[in-house]
């Protein structure tokens, strides 16, 4: 496949990953307030989300897509109620909390299947990939082996970049730990309630 259409795909995908959504909020919060461990599985459960919008994409399902289309309300208030419920449930977790400790983390297969809700708590994720992948496939290859390969760059970026940020997240998180514990979850609440009011209310987050 030509650099000239790789690198670009490569770029935008990286940016994607680094503008603020639901999934850059749930990782952020997970990340902070129960460790990087919990960030990562956030991460595979978001990964595990794309993939298989992407295979939707992929596998050419115009009628899925269409009809996705009518579902769009739904998810989108379904997965702005999962985080506004999240960030509630931190809110409350920090008035239990002491200053110096943090409560038990919660199961790690919560925050795996936590990610891969909110790869669908945003449906325009769908439009977006049907409408990316075909403006980086060069006319002159072979389009299917070219669409896997870049869904394969686009889900080994989605690890690589939000890994990263959970780790930041945690570090971060580690900081604030060692001055108040509860103020972990009272940042992890303002920004996922922040992301779930804005998933209601700003058209295309």
């Amino acid at each position: 496949m030509s650099l000239e259409f790789l690198l670009p795909f490569i770029g935008v995908t990286t940016l994607l990953f680094l503008t603020p959504g639901p999934s850059m909020t749930l990782i952020l919060a997970n990340g902070a307030a129960h460790g990087t461990r919990a960030g990562i599985m956030t991460v595979l459960g978001n990964a595990a989300g794309f993939a298989v919008l992407l295979i939707i994409v992929l596998a050419g399902l115009h009628v899925i897509v269409r009809h996705f289309e009518t579902w769009f309300p739904a998810v989108r208030y379904a997965g702005a109620a999962y985080l506004l419920w999240l960030g509630i449930g931190f809110y409350r977790r920090s008035l239990r909390v002491s200053d110096n400790t943090l409560a038990p983390v919660q199961a790690q297969r919560s925050h795996f299947l936590g990610g891969i809700v909110v790869a669908f708590a945003n449906p325009t994720a769908l439009f977006f990939l049907a409408a990316l992948l075909p403006q980086f496939i060069d006319p002159g290859g072979e389009r299917f082996a070219q669409s896997i390969l870049l869904a394969a760059i686009f889900i080994t970026l989605c690890i690589l970049v939000q890994a990263g940020l959970a780790v930041a997240a945690n570090r971060a998180g580690r900081w604030l730990l060692s001055r108040k514990a509860r103020l972990i979850d009272q940042i992890a609440a303002v920004v996922l309630i922040l992301g779930g009011l804005l998933l209601i209310f700003v058209r295309g987050y």
